[in-house]
């Protein structure tokens, strides 16, 4: 059976180009945004921010951010300078429809824009996906109801159940969009062009799925994050599960990263089906087809070349740390939600409880 769901990418990741590896890092990190006091409409690097989880890098060279604690949605402009789209700092789920400037949202975690326009936001603890029209600033809902559950399949996304969702990624055609339902353990899907929603990925079930299973009828751990490389293949990086996975182009599932499930901080430099993650929240498909990893409680970034199958760390000690931004390898992070490239090739880090970016360039 062919998965007929798959298909995103991500217009950052367009170009063959080297990936992003340690080696070829010789710049140091340089902080973007975060570690001020003011709230608001000045430079990026003198606003205070309250866990950072996605910072999601345009084509023009500005920003998305979802600021999951500061209960926000920013743009960062190619100025450097960060302004409040969406949400108030106040923890809610009233205001949609509405302008953004209004609209209350519970604990942010990633977003996506879309090719007509539109961003899409995760709104993770209001378990709903919303939508921003930037034209007119106004705030729909996209997908789910607000409600805890899991319903509505074959019928309206906006009038179905979810849980928590966490992570969205379009497909390579640019006509689904893919949604980690992680408390119902399954990837939903919604076809942009009639609105309908269904299950794409998992039937409900909380075990470690076998190698060459069908991913439509298999069992997930906890899928926190996806992602869609050149091919049409979507990857799959469970929290607790502690390991990447990928639904193939035929319809089915393997693990290619730790097949023991067991948290660690092991294996760089070699088979990534041996190593061992703790914690993984997000990952991003950079430009050659390499996966960056943002493991997030071993305070690491790392990358998975799926064409050797290994793994390596690119960022971070693996200790948690504050340290002023130096080199990648050197630099202490601490607990890392997010992971982005940039059209430039520069790496961008949501490293979160340092309530701060940072960019790396290439």
């Amino acid at each position: 059976m062919r998965l007929h769901l798959l298909p995103l990418l991500v217009v950052s990741l367009c170009a063959a180009a080297p990936g992003f590896s340690a080696d070829n890092a010789a710049e140091k990190f340089t902080l973007i945004a975060g570690g001020g006091s003011t709230v608001d409409g000045g430079p990026a690097t003198g606003v205070k921010l309250n866990q950072p989880f996605c910072f999601h890098v345009m084509p023009d060279g500005s920003a998305w951010l979802a600021e999951q604690d500061g209960n926000r949605v920013r743009r960062y402009g190619t100025d450097g300078t960060l302004v409040t789209v969406v949400g108030t700092g106040e923890k809610g789920a009233t205001g949609v429809p509405g302008p953004g400037a209004t609209v209350l949202v519970n604990g942010p975690h990633h977003l996506l824009p879309l090719p007509d326009g539109r961003l899409l936001i995760a709104d993770t603890y209001g378990r709903r996906t919303l939508q921003l029209d930037q034209k007119t600033g106004v705030v729909k809902l996209f997908a789910g109801t607000g409600e805890m559950g899991y319903s509505g399949d074959g019928g309206p996304a906006d009038q179905a159940k979810t849980s928590d969702a966490y992570s969205l990624a379009l497909s390579k055609d640019q006509k689904t969009v893919f949604i980690a339902d992680i408390q119902n353990r399954r990837v939903r899907a919604v076809d942009l062009t009639t609105g309908i929603i269904r299950t794409a990925v998992g039937n409900g079930g909380k075990t470690a799925p076998k190698d060459g299973e069908k991913a439509a009828e298999c069992s997930l751990v906890d899928p926190r994050s996806v992602a869609v490389d050149g091919d049409g293949r979507l990857y799959i990086l469970e929290r607790n599960g502690h390991c990447l996975r990928v639904v193939d182009l035929d319809g089915t599932i393997k693990t290619v990263v730790n097949i023991s499930g067991q948290k660690g901080n092991s294996g760089d430099g070699a088979d990534a089906r041996l190593a061992t993650m703790n914690g993984p929240k997000d990952l991003f498909i950079d430009r050659d087809g390499t996966v960056l990893i943002a493991d997030c409680e071993n305070h690491v970034i790392r990358r998975y070349d799926p064409k050797s199958g290994i793994i390596t760390r690119i960022a971070g000690t693996g200790k948690k740390g504050k340290e002023v931004p130096g080199l990648p390898l050197e630099t202490a992070l601490d607990r890392p939600h997010g992971v982005n490239v940039g059209p430039d090739g520069a790496l961008y880090i949501s490293d979160s409880s340092n309530h701060r970016v940072l960019k790396l360039k290439r």
